[in-house]
C-alpha cells in the first residue's frame, strides 16, 4: 500500500522503560501544538510485559492512537528481557474512531522490534517520520459536527489484514450468545468496561466491533441532536484514566489490563470479565455485571438466535470458493484468546448444540412464566413453540438475506494459500456480521417508531405507550425476559422521553386459567 492511502500522520514516538524514571518518551516527532503528555502510559498497559508482542489502541484528545509492543531477551542488567513500544498519533473521527490507524500497525511492528534491540539508536524512526509526515493542515481532526454513520466495509482499508473487524470470528467464539446484550447495553449507551489480560489488541478489536454495531444511522436519530445517544470508544485505558472516566459526559466504551478499575463501581455501568480465571474455574466463560448488581446472561432468544446466526455464516461461507482451503488452526493472538475455553458451540452430525457447561454460565433460566403458557398453549391449542422459533428463524435469517459479496471476497484462493483462505473468510465474517446488526438495529427503532407513532395518533396518555408482544417480537426480543423489557423501557425512555408499559403484564388468561 502506497503512503499516499495511509492516514495523516500527527506523531511518531519510542516508548521505553528507564530503570530510573520508569516508562519514558525516549524519542518523538510530532507536529506542532500536539501534547505528548502521558502516551507513554497509554502504550505501555499494565502486564504488557507478559506477552512478546501485541498491539495497543487508544485516543489522545482529538486522535486515535495505535502502537506496537516487541520484547526481546537481554542480559541480567536488563532483569532479562528489553522492550519498548512505538506509537503513532492519527486523526479520529466518529465514524471511524481509529482513522484507520491499523494501516500502520506493520510499519510500527518493525520500527518496535528494532528499536527493543537498539534502544539508543533512533536513524530508522528518524525516517520513518521522513517518509510518513504530511502538512499539519491535512491531520487535524474532521470536525465533531460532521454526521455519524456506520464505517462502509470495502476498499483498501478494509482489506488490511489488521482491520479490527476482522476479528469478529474470535469475537463470536469467545462471547457466544453474550454478544448480544452487550450490543443491548452499547445501544443504551452505558458506560462499559472490558477486564481482560495482556494481550490487549483482541479486546481493542471487540470494541471497534462493539462501536460499529451500535451505531445508529444519522437518518434513524431524533431530529435534534443528543449527545447521549453517540457512544465513544477510548480503548485502552488505565488508572490514570480514572479521572477522565468519571467526568466524562458522554458514554464510551473501554477496556483495561488494571483489575482494581473494575473494583470503581461509579466509574462504569458494565464491566464485561473476559480473564480466564474470572472467580468461577468450574466455568471459565466471559462474565458480564452491572456495577454493584447481579450477572447479565443472553435470553433464551438470544441462545436460539447465535445458533441460527452461526448457521448462516456457515452457510454463506461455504458458498464461497476460498472457504475449503481453510486452516482452523489459526495461531494469530485473537485465536488463543479464544482456545483459552472450551467452544460455546459443538457440533454432532451437522447439527450445533450448547456445550453443556456454557448454557447454566451464559444463557438465563426459561421464566416460570414462560413455561407455564407454553405449556399450556401446547394443551389448548395441540401445538408447541416449534412455530413460533420457525418464525425467528425466518426473521433473523432475512437480515442476512440479499447481501452482495463484493468481487475481491469471492474470488479464487490461490492453490493451497490457507492464510488468504482465513482472511478471505475472516472478511465475509465481518460484512455479515456488521450488516447484521445493522439491519436490526434499523428494525429494532423501525418498530419503536411506529409504536411510538400510533400512540401519537390516537391521542391517549402522552407520558406513556404500549407495547404489545408481537411489538417485542418483531424487535427480536424475548418477550418473557424481564431483561429485555428493561431495554426496552430504557431505550424509549433515551431516545423519546416517553415511559412503556406492555400488554399482559398482569397475566394472560389461557382456556380461564391465568397465567401471571
Amino acid at each position: 500500500m502506497s503512503v499516499g492511502q495511509l492516514p495523516s500522520i500527527a506523531a511518531l514516538f519510542l516508548i521505553v522503560f528507564d530503570r530510573t524514571r520508569g516508562y519514558t518518551i525516549a524519542w518523538s516527532r510530532s507536529l506542532s501544538g500536539i501534547d505528548l503528555e502521558g502516551v507513554e502510559f497509554k502504550c505501555l498497559p499494565s502486564g504488557l510485559h507478559s506477552v512478546r508482542e501485541d498491539i495497543v489502541y487508544f485516543t489522545h484528545g482529538a486522535y486515535a492512537g495505535v502502537s506496537a509492543f516487541a520484547a526481546v531477551d537481554a542480559g541480567i542488567e536488563h532483569r532479562g528481557r528489553q522492550f519498548a513500544a512505538v506509537g503513532a498519533l492519527v486523526k479520529a473521527h466518529q465514524r471511524e474512531p481509529l482513522g484507520h490507524s491499523w494501516l500502520y500497525v506493520e510499519t510500527l511492528q518493525v520500527l518496535a522490534r528494532a528499536s527493543a534491540s537498539t534502544l539508543d539508536r533512533f536513524d530508522e524512526l528518524e525516517e520513518a517520520w521522513e517518509r510518513l509526515t504530511v502538512d499539519k493542515a491535512t491531520s487535524q481532526s474532521v470536525s465533531a459536527d460532521e454526521p455519524e454513520g456506520v464505517d462502509r466495509l470495502h476498499g483498501s482499508a478494509f482489506v488490511c489484514g489488521n482491520n479490527p473487524a476482522l476479528s469478529l470470528t474470535n469475537d463470536l467464539e469467545s462471547l457466544g450468545p453474550l454478544l448480544f446484550p452487550l450490543y443491548r447495553a452499547a445501544l443504551l449507551r452505558k458506560r462499559i468496561l472490558i477486564y481482560s489480560p495482556a494481550p490487549v489488541l483482541p479486546v481493542c478489536n471487540l470494541i471497534h466491533s462493539l462501536f460499529g454495531f451500535s451505531q445508529i444511522s444519522f437518518d434513524l436519530r431524533p431530529s435534534s441532536p443528543d449527545h447521549r445517544l453517540v457512544s465513544t470508544p477510548l480503548f485502552s485505558v488505565g488508572l490514570p484514566d480514572i479521572g477522565h472516566l468519571q467526568s466524562a459526559t458522554k458514554s464510551w466504551i473501554a477496556c483495561t489490563t488494571e483489575k482494581v478499575l473494575t473494583e470503581k463501581y461509579d466509574v462504569y455501568d458494565i464491566v464485561v470479565d473476559l480473564s480466564p480465571d474470572n472467580r468461577r474455574p468450574q466455568h471459565p466463560w466471559p462474565e458480564i455485571r452491572g456495577a454493584r448488581s447481579s450477572y447479565i446472561r443472553a435470553t433464551q432468544r438470544d441462545a436460539r438466535r447465535f445458533v441460527g446466526l452461526q448457521r448462516e455464516l456457515i452457510r454463506h461461507c461455504r458458498s464461497t470458493s476460498s472457504a475449503s482451503d481453510i486452516d482452523e488452526d489459526g495461531t494469530d493472538e485473537g485465536n488463543k484468546v479464544a482456545a483459552r475455553r472450551e467452544s460455546v458451540l459443538r457440533s454432532e452430525e451437522g447439527n450445533l448444540s450448547y456445550n453443556p457447561s456454557a448454557v447454566s454460565a451464559l444463557i438465563e433460566s426459561e421464566t416460570w412464566t414462560a413455561a407455564a403458557y407454553n405449556s399450556l398453549l401446547w394443551w389448548a391449542s395441540a401445538t408447541d413453540a416449534d412455530e413460533t422459533e420457525s418464525e425467528e428463524s425466518v426473521a433473523d435469517s432475512a437480515l442476512l438475506k440479499d447481501i452482495t459479496l463484493p468481487n475481491f471476497l469471492t474470488s479464487t484462493a490461490p492453490n493451497e494459500d490457507k492464510i488468504f483462505a482465513r482472511r478471505s473468510q475472516s472478511q465475509i465474517v465481518a460484512l455479515l456480521v456488521r450488516t447484521y446488526f445493522r439491519r436490526w438495529t434499523e428494525r429494532l427503532i423501525t418498530v419503536i417508531d411506529r409504536v411510538i407513532e400510533t400512540h401519537e395518533a390516537q391521542g391517549v396518555n402522552e407520558y406513556y405507550c404500549e407495547f404489545s408482544v408481537d411489538d417485542l417480537r418483531s424487535m427480536g426480543l424475548d418477550e418473557w425476559s424481564p431483561g429485555d423489557r428493561r431495554f426496552v423501557r430504557d431505550f424509549v425512555w433515551l431516545r423519546f422521553a416517553t415511559r412503556v408499559v406492555f400488554e399482559g403484564e398482569e397475566g394472560w388468561e389461557i382456556c380461564g386459567v391465568k397465567v401471571c
